[in-house]
């Protein structure tokens, strides 16, 4: 797997966190080993940081946001993504971009707190 992530406990919920400059998703295949760690961790939860993104995903050109998010949501996975306000999006995405990721079972925020609270429901 070329995707470091860490599973987090939280009591009643578990989800995958993927946070790591060192492994960034960089293609749909990438996408698809994030839902094999999801399922083998037998969770549909899903966190993903903005410094484990590659710069292709802030690339409307590629198409590496479209395809992943896609293939997260048919796969069934609830997938928060944390892009802090003092994020620098390098790329052709502006701010109203990032916004329009939300969707089914996609969320976009601002800090790791709000993005775990929508994940698991509190």
């Amino acid at each position: 797997m070329n995707i470091y992530y860490n599973v987090i406990e939280t009591g009643a919920e578990s989800y995958v966190e993927c946070g790591s400059e060192h492994s960034s998703l960089r293609t749909e295949q990438d996408a698809l080993e994030l839902v094999t760690a999801c399922r083998e961790n037998e969770t549909s939860l899903l966190m993903l940081h903005a410094d484990s993104l590659s710069e292709d995903f802030f690339k409307q050109t590629t198409g590496v946001a479209d395809q992943t998010l896609r293939l997260l949501s048919n796969d069934r996975v609830k997938t928060a993504i944390v892009i802090p306000d003092d994020f620098t999006i390098e790329g052709e995405f502006n701010e109203l971009d990032v916004k329009s990721l939300s969707g089914d079972g996609i969320g976009v925020f601002d800090n790791r707190i709000d993005a775990e609270r929508w994940l698991i429901d509190i």
